[in-house]
């Protein structure tokens, strides 16, 4: 669930949403039960679904061109699902009892993410979720049933100083967007709880580390089914190690080894602001010594997207003694840029801007993640395709998609050759139908870098 994909189809879906409401609906409840009305309402009605829909996709995706690919596959499930809810909630409410409705809403508010999200029964697999995860599940309804009421008292003040189209204007584009958030929140819990039961990952304690220059680095050790080696998953921009995507790859690497995740600064509950590759290595490097300190003979650092372009940098550094901490015994690259400040593909363009601009960084700091307004000074860091070459004898795996919409394959390519030409043990992997990072990496292709680190680094140690 990525924030910058998820805002660029779903803020345009809210602000669409409010001017219908505004200007066909809204305005006037009272006004008798006209064609011209009827059919306002329907349109409204529509637009509303409609909204409903893409955030929900857009939760699920791992881009804009697979939640327009659900919403094509999936769309009239979701609003069949939907509306059926609706109307038996609608039904509910009106009975004697009343609560009736809200009953429904509550025991089925996993149905429509269900329904855009699962090929099996949305009821079902929405009970399912219940049911597997019923602390999250009690907790999301109590977060939502408070940020419905604070909702309710915002329309009453906006309705009592504003009023007319603008502020039902300014208060359906509230509502859109608390919606939105709300549902990121549920498809979260959704997700979790579809994963088999024997995969999903109960994480141990949180532990804070130091990183040298003193920010917090939240991070976790996940011990797997061997004791031997030791992977650092490194995530990539705006991820954390908390989220499905990331847990995914921690879930896949434990059958080879323990690990440890971290949140880069400026992501999830690490301090401090992302500097977008600079001082990260400092973050990776605690992470490091971390295992060092735990006793593991071998370590390996595994980065995905800005988090391959960082484990690339911090060996690197380390090999060449410029950073004085984290040596570790191999790499794993994944979906990384070779280069700096590369505007080659349309989501690149937008990812600078967001990280260049005042309005983008704040846009980026309220979908969670923090960023340094300070540019790079000359010298620039050294940009991963120059660590690469500085690896020395540590082996380094280069994993890239064939249809990776952030980075070209010119990117992996320069990676392998400037180690390559430095005599550094290396391999790539160009792979068939792989997109961008930890969203669209498989089950199968993590299971391939798990035997990669222990074949490379432990083949005839037992």
């Amino acid at each position: 669930m990525r924030p910058v994909a998820s805002a660029r189809l779903v803020v345009p879906a809210v602000l669409v949403n409010a001017a219908v409401q505004a200007t066909l609906v809204i305005n006037d409840p009272t006004a008798e039960l006209s064609p011209g009305f009827l059919i306002g309402a329907l349109v409204s009605g529509l637009a509303a679904l409609a909204m409903f829909a893409v955030a929900v996709a857009s939760s699920l995706a791992a881009d804009g061109p697979a939640a327009v690919g659900l919403l094509r596959r999936r769309g009239a499930r979701f609003a069949a699902w939907t509306i059926g809810l609706a109307v038996v909630a609608l039904i509910g409410v009106t009975l004697p009892t009343g609560a009736l409705g809200f009953l429904v809403v509550a025991a089925g508010v996993f149905v429509p993410i269900a329904a855009m999200g699962s090929p099996d029964n949305p009821l079902r697999a929405g009970l399912r979720a219940i049911g597997r995860r019923i602390g999250g599940y009690l907790a999301r309804i109590a977060v939502t049933a408070v940020t419905a009421f604070l909702l309710y008292l915002l329309a009453i003040l906006v309705a009592f100083f504003i009023g007319g189209w603008i502020g039902s204007l300014i208060t359906v584009t509230v509502v859109g967007l608390v919606t939105w958030w709300l549902t990121r929140l549920w498809v979260h819990a959704f997700v979790q709880a579809q994963a088999p039961l024997g995969q999903q990952l109960t994480m141990p304690r949180e532990h804070t580390l130091r990183a040298s220059d003193g920010v917090a680095i939240s991070a976790v050790h996940v011990e797997g089914d061997r004791h031997d080696l030791c992977f650092v998953v490194v995530h990539g921009f705006t991820g954390n190690w908390h989220e499905d995507r990331v847990q995914k790859v921690i879930v896949g690497l434990r059958a080879f080894g323990d690990v440890i995740a971290i949140d880069m600064r400026g992501h999830g509950r690490s301090g401090g602001r992302t500097t977008v590759g600079y001082l990260e290595v400092n973050d990776v490097a605690a992470a490091v010594e971390w295992a060092r300190e735990l006793g593991y003979p071998a370590v390996v650092t595994v980065g995905f997207s800005l988090g391959g372009a960082v484990v690339l940098r911090e060996a690197g550094l380390a090999q060449a003694g410029i950073l004085h901490a984290g040596r570790v015994d191999a790499v794993v690259s994944v979906s990384a840029p070779a280069f700096w400040y590369y505007r080659g593909t349309r989501v690149m363009r937008l990812v600078h801007h967001l990280v260049e601009t005042r309005t983008g960084r704040l846009a980026m700091r309220l979908s969670g993640t923090r960023i340094s307004p300070r540019e790079w000074t000359d010298p620039l860091p050294m940009p991963p395709v120059e660590a690469a070459a500085k690896l020395g004898t540590v082996p380094l795996l280069v994993v890239h998609g064939d249809v990776d919409r952030y980075f070209p394959v010119e990117h992996p390519r320069a990676i392998r050759d400037a180690a390559a030409a430095s005599g550094v043990p290396t391999e790539m992997w160009v792979v068939e139908g792989f997109g961008h990072a930890e969203s669209a990496i498989s089950p199968q292709d993590i299971d391939r870098i798990g035997a990669w680190a222990r074949e490379c680094l432990l083949t005839g140690a037992g």
